[in-house]
């Protein structure tokens, strides 16, 4: 089986207030939103986790987080509110600067780990199984939500987030490439941001901003090293579903993200609380195949079995 692969590299931070979740247990979960509903996912993620500690609540909760990269998007935050977190990762590059982002203060209750999936002895191990923006990495869906099911408790939770592979990000992303390709595009890019900046010295919110953009933009920010992982799988939400249903699992909680997200987005409203607000509350009101992506947390159906393949063969 080929090596299970981490999302593409992106930004951790971007550009507003809308979170919600300012101050939780042990710590504060950092950064401001973005169009990608960076934030709006963590709170998705450390609310299932609440819950799930609520229902066990004589020990932290153990934690794996698959596809972590530099675990500064949701495996580092998650530990600061107390769980205990294990993010693993293929690319040795990307943990390699997780452990160095584990720092100042370092958090005992979080461990790296450079590897394949099925190489880890971890049967039955976690409370809860992350996979955040990986599926859509994936040659094989089924085999591959068998290992992560192998990792779990009885009854714990597997919490997975994964693009609408035909919404918003997958056409923008496609439509940035394309632009970027056009002769003199970049003066058009360079000129926005020229605009922009001027717009912002007007309001008196020029510094402020700079300074938050240069902190984003900062390399310790980028979510993963690797850039040698790209989509071989598009999902509907239907389809998300119906594989985990298939395979044993039963959708007890959902979310979404945003109306429109990728780089296109970004560069237009990164400056903009309030549009960044609306983007995520205009997904949670349309029709949910409009999301630019979905948030889902599967328990697996009593007396079944999670996986297209024995979770003990070899992969």
């Amino acid at each position: 089986m080929n090596a299970w692969a981490a999302p593409r590299a992106r930004s951790a931070g971007a550009d507003a207030d809308a979170g919600r979740f300012e101050e939780t247990g042990a710590g504060r979960i950092p950064g401001r939103e973005n169009v990608y509903g960076h934030r709006k996912r963590l709170e998705f993620i450390a609310t299932r986790l609440d819950e799930l500690r609520t229902a066990r609540p004589d020990a932290p909760l153990r934690v794996l987080d698959f596809g972590c990269g530099t675990g500064v998007m949701i495996t580092r935050p998650l530990a600061r509110l107390g769980h205990h977190l294990t993010g693993l990762d293929i690319d040795a590059v990307s943990i390699g600067r997780a452990v160095r982002l584990n720092a100042s203060p370092a958090l005992a209750n979080l461990v790296y780990v450079a590897g394949r999936l099925e190489q880890q002895p971890w049967d039955g191990l976690f409370d809860a199984v992350i996979a955040s923006e990986v599926l859509e990495h994936i040659p094989d869906p089924p085999t591959f939500v068998g290992l992560l099911s192998r990792c779990l408790k009885p009854n714990g939770l597997l919490i997975l987030t994964v693009p609408n592979g035909y919404g918003a990000f997958e056409i923008d992303s496609h439509a940035w490439e394309v632009l970027r390709k056009v002769p003199g595009f970049w003066r058009l890019e360079a000129g926005w941001h020229r605009l922009r900046a001027a717009v912002q010295r007007r309001t008196g919110r020029h510094a402020a901003v700079a300074e938050a953009i240069a902190t984003e933009d900062a390399p310790e920010s980028l979510a993963t090293l690797n850039e040698n992982s790209p989509h071989c799988q598009r999902f509907t939400r239907g389809a998300v579903v119906r594989l985990f249903a298939s395979l044993g699992f039963a959708c007890v909680a959902e979310g979404r993200s945003a109306l429109w997200s990728g780089p296109i987005a970004h560069t237009l409203f990164r400056d903009s609380p309030r549009l960044i607000r609306w983007n995520g509350r205009l997904a949670d009101r349309l029709p949910a195949g409009l999301a630019s992506g979905w948030y889902f947390a599967f328990r697996r159906q009593p007396g079944t079995l999670s996986s297209g393949a024995s979770p003990s063969s070899p992969a």
